[in-house]
């Protein structure tokens, strides 16, 4: 059907859209290979028991500790941000006045 007939009736929505498909059949029964070998494992399995946890206590630096690394990628950001602002005022502006006869 063309498409200037399909839309007529439900508007921008093409009737093969809108038309029922038809139904799939799927087979009734589906095997899945067994593997004998692989058993499905527990969580506890990768938490190793042969390993002794450290009593010892390591003093951390408080200020190490609390500084943030993303400083100069957010003050980079920023600038860039700040820059592309001016220039676009800029460019406003500069229209402006050429319309205006100034320039």
């Amino acid at each position: 059907m063309f498409r200037s007939l399909a839309r007529g009736i439900m508007g921008q929505r093409l009737m093969s859209s809108v038309a029922a498909t038809p139904k799939l059949s799927y087979p009734k029964f589906i095997s899945f290979p067994a593997f004998p070998s692989i058993q499905p494992q527990t969580p506890s399995v990768f938490i190793s028991t042969k390993l002794p946890l450290s009593n010892d206590v390591m003093e951390v630096d408080e200020e190490a500790d609390n500084t943030l690394y993303t400083d100069s990628v957010l003050r980079k950001r920023r600038l860039k941000m700040k820059k592309h602002k001016l220039r676009k005022r800029r460019k406003a502006q500069k229209s402006l006045m050429q319309r205006l006869g100034k320039i």
